[in-house]
């Protein structure tokens, strides 16, 4: 990945090609294919809960509403409603 990158510098960025590289990072981000969160009971997995936010960055951090909406369900005991229908896993089939 690493080398990759320094070859897509050279190529693209020549004028940067003789700056060192002070620093490197990189990692896996993860999306649901609808971008939103994932939070209730997992499919095929009896007593199985999850609450997921969808990616490894600060700007597009998930993991709050999916931290609400499940604790406001379990505070509640509700099911059904719509804010837990639109993250549940299950809406994937």
């Amino acid at each position: 990945m690493q080398s990759a990158l320094e070859t897509y510098l050279h190529e693209h960025l020549p004028f940067a090609a003789s700056a060192p590289i002070e620093a490197r990072w990189s990692g896996i981000m993860a999306f649901s294919a609808d971008g939103l969160p994932l939070a209730g009971p997992l499919p095929n997995r009896a007593g199985g809960v999850g609450a997921r936010r969808m990616d490894g960055t600060r700007g597009s951090d998930s993991r709050s509403p999916s931290r609400i909406a499940w604790a406001e369900r379990i505070v509640a005991g509700t099911s059904g409603d719509a804010v837990m229908d639109a993250l549940s896993p299950a809406r994937f089939g």
